[in-house]
């Protein structure tokens, strides 16, 4: 599976979260076949947004392997096309098979973004894009399963991955599509992000949860629980 079995933060104390755990099973559909959703998860810097939405993630999946999994993440100042490369790498090197039943121009589409991973020369020229969204798609989908991609800090997404997320939500993989995203809510954005907030109000298609700051007692309880103090100048 591409999604990491055992992702960093797997056996920290998992304390105050366990309400917003409940909310995002709560409101996801009992079914995404043909539609895609959207969990949104906003918060400060080190609120734990990334460790709520992989404790999520492993929890409605965790037995019964239901979902195609895929992961990437912004960077600040990332150049075009950073944030899916990396997804699209994950779904090249783990799905080989699917690939090589790919149609020969989506191929060629996907292997000019991605060269050294498929033995191909240049980027993927605008004039690709609209071939690049079918391929990428096409590795995307699975026969039984709805697809599950997570994206980390998305804050700095770059502009043509961000429009390649919308197309995608727009038109889902056969079986579905999950979106999982966390981001800063105190840092300029790099793209403009309303036209995702716009796309899930009018599609009424997702969930935007506001992460709040561990409370004191929280952290006590942490604190506590890794064997440390709450008045020691580290917490």
């Amino acid at each position: 599976e591409l999604f990491p079995a055992g992702p960093q933060g797997a056996n920290m104390p998992f304390i105050g979260r366990e309400d917003l755990l409940g909310q995002l099973a709560d409101a996801l559909p009992a079914s995404l076949e043909g539609r895609a959703w959207v969990v949104q998860l906003i918060g400060e810097p080190g609120a734990g947004k990334t460790e709520l939405a992989r404790r999520w993630i492993r929890g409605i999946d965790e037995k019964r392997r239901a979902y195609l999994h895929a992961e990437g993440f912004s960077e600040r100042l990332a150049p075009a096309w950073r944030t899916f490369d990396l997804v699209v790498r994950q779904l090249v090197r783990s799905r080989r098979k699917h690939l090589e039943a790919m149609p020969t121009e989506l191929r060629a589409a996907v292997a000019r973004f991605v060269p050294d991973l498929l033995n191909n020369e240049g980027n993927a020229p605008s004039e690709d894009e609209r071939l690049l969204l079918l391929g990428v798609r096409w590795l995307l989908s699975d026969e039984l399963r709805p697809t599950l991609v997570f994206l980390d800090d998305l804050q700095w997404i770059d502009a043509p991955s961000l429009g390649l997320i919308l197309e995608l939500l727009r038109k889902p993989p056969p079986r579905g599509l999950l979106l999982v995203v966390t981001q800063r809510d105190t840092e300029q954005h790099a793209t403009d992000l309303t036209r995702l907030q716009e796309l899930m109000r009018r599609e009424r298609s997702g969930i935007t949860v506001e992460v709040p700051p561990l409370s004191h007692d929280n952290i006590s309880e942490l604190a506590a629980r890794l064997g440390a103090s709450d008045s020691d100048p580290a917490w």
